[in-house]
């Protein structure tokens, strides 16, 4: 499929050059940048992919690519997919894009401004406790003297950590600060 990889694009002639040299050259100018395997794996199928599409559309040469061609390539392969492969593609086009411009084969990036997609902002905020919620829970660790839950709760609810910040505070932090408080109330 992926045809043999020319010296460098800046060597031949542009209108000489295919899409299979040029994403051959791409995948190794990206090799040399140390992409990860798992990525250059990756990016060879979406442009091999890509490929296709421009070769059942007729486009052959790099001066043909134009921001809606790939707009449309987006569409039509991310067509009945979820956003992460959505994503991948648009990675992978605005890598290509990159490279072609970098490499003067086309005078400017054509996936430039394909953008990833946003994910669905929460259709509800979450529930918080009211105050008088907050109250109870507090008494009821209060009043069964469970004071690592009363201490985990009112770090919760005064300061805006997160939970998972609440569970990596470790014990040694509190005393550090209790020492500093002290120091500081002395001078």
């Amino acid at each position: 499929m992926i045809g043999q990889l020319c010296e460098h694009p800046r060597q031949a002639n542009v209108s000489d050059l295919n899409f299979d040299s040029l994403i051959q050259h791409c995948l190794k100018t990206e090799q040399d940048r140390k992409l990860s395997e798992n990525s250059i794996k990756e990016l060879k199928r979406y442009l091999t992919e890509f490929c296709d599409y421009c070769t059942t559309k007729g486009i052959c040469h790099s001066g043909d690519l134009t921001p809606d061609l790939l707009r449309q390539y987006v569409g039509h392969r991310c067509r009945d997919s979820g956003p992460d492969l959505k994503k991948a593609v648009v990675w992978s086009l605005r890598k290509f894009g990159k490279f072609l411009s970098f490499t003067q084969v086309v005078n400017d990036d054509p996936a430039k401004n394909l953008r990833h997609p946003k994910f669905n902002i929460r259709s509800e905020l979450p529930d918080y406790l009211s105050e008088t919620e907050l109250r109870k829970l507090l008494e009821y660790t209060v009043k069964n003297e469970n004071i690592r839950d009363f201490a985990i709760i009112s770090l919760l609810a005064t300061t805006g950590l997160r939970p998972r910040e609440v569970t990596n505070i470790k014990l040694i932090a509190f005393y550090q600060l209790s020492r500093f408080q002290k120091t500081k109330e002395l001078h």
